[in-house]
């Protein structure tokens, strides 16, 4: 499949992941496929960790809904 391709490019060309490093991935639920490869091949790269942190925009829209001025 060409989502691992684009996972490759990312990884080595776009964020040039080294040995070490620590990847932190903001991303929305219908984007955790892809996620998944850019984080195996950040791995495969050296990084130590990469730290994922999902968005909802259900959940924001109920943060701003129900924010107390």
């Amino acid at each position: 499949m060409y989502i691992n391709n684009y996972a490759k490019v990312i990884v080595n060309i776009g964020v040039t992941v080294e040995n070490g490093d620590l990847i932190k991935i903001n991303f929305s639920p219908e984007h955790l496929p892809f996620v998944r490869e850019i984080s195996k091949e950040a791995y495969k790269s050296g990084a130590q960790f990469v730290s994922l942190n999902i968005r909802d925009s259900e959940i924001d829209k109920d943060r701003v809904r129900y924010l107390e001025d």
